[in-house]
């Protein structure tokens, strides 16, 4: 992917998968942002985060996905 030194928003909720993805995206060279899950029953605090941040890459689990990617709000 190329992201050494660049923005990973990970939205996982805490368990192993966590743990692992957040050390691969460590491991990688990249910083990672770990988004809780009380960002996704915001959507309009989620948006705020993520346009501050910028990441290249978002990593979201299946169970999440619905949630982040509804509305109007995620175009």
């Amino acid at each position: 992917l190329g992201v050494a030194n660049q923005r990973v928003v990970l939205c996982i909720a805490n368990s192993f998968e966590f743990l692992i993805a957040m050390l691969a995206i460590w491991m990688s060279g990249a910083v990672c942002v770990p988004v809780s899950s009380t960002h996704l029953a915001k959507p309009e605090k989620l948006l705020q985060l993520v346009s501050q941040i910028k990441p290249v890459v978002s990593i979201v689990s299946t169970a999440d996905r619905a949630a982040v990617f509804s509305g109007d709000w995620a175009r």
